[in-house]
């Protein structure tokens, strides 16, 4: 039996892979922002950066899937948060300054959306994929166009914010 690799736990499946390489993306980032390499992972999980390049082609890639991955977490501390807010507009209102508040201070989900310089990764969290994820989670075309307009217009909101 091959004993090598993945520090000697081989996954079963490329969905135990992938859930281990996002894993490991997640403690890079928190330990290095942006600037983690797949070689920091693939050092972290015992495989070679080949390994995780038959997952995810480029750091950009696991840096999204990675975001996408938290994007959950940060989901459900924030309905943890609106939770009473019985008024559907004092509801959204909360929701995008408590959202303005908490992402930049979010390892995983604000590199994706850094006010004041030009982030390629803000049109993939606005993509059809992003979208279609928000709505599984809301359950509501309307409350996914408004998350829509909000990533889309993120950058220009928190600089005026900080002005």
């Amino acid at each position: 039996m091959r004993t090598h690799g993945w520090s000697g736990s081989a996954p079963a499946t490329d969905e135990e892979a992938i859930a281990r390489i996002l894993d490991a993306a997640g403690k890079a980032i928190d330990a290095k922002g942006a600037d983690f390499s797949i070689a920091d992972v693939a050092r972290t999980l015992g495989v070679t950066r080949q390994t995780v390049y038959r997952y995810f082609p480029s750091t950009d890639a696991l840096l999204v899937a990675a975001a996408v991955h938290a994007a959950s977490g940060f989901l459900n501390r924030l309905a943890a948060h609106l939770q009473g807010i019985t008024d559907p507009a004092e509801a959204v209102a909360e929701a995008v300054a408590t959202a303005l508040e908490w992402l930049p201070q979010d390892k995983h989900l604000g590199l994706l959306i850094v006010p004041g310089r030009p982030n390629p990764h803000t049109e993939d969290v606005t993509s059809d994929v992003a979208l279609d994820f928000a709505l599984q989670n809301t359950g509501s075309a309307d409350t996914t166009n408004v998350v829509a307009t909000l990533l889309a217009t993120w950058p220009w909101a928190t600089a005026k914010c900080r002005t």
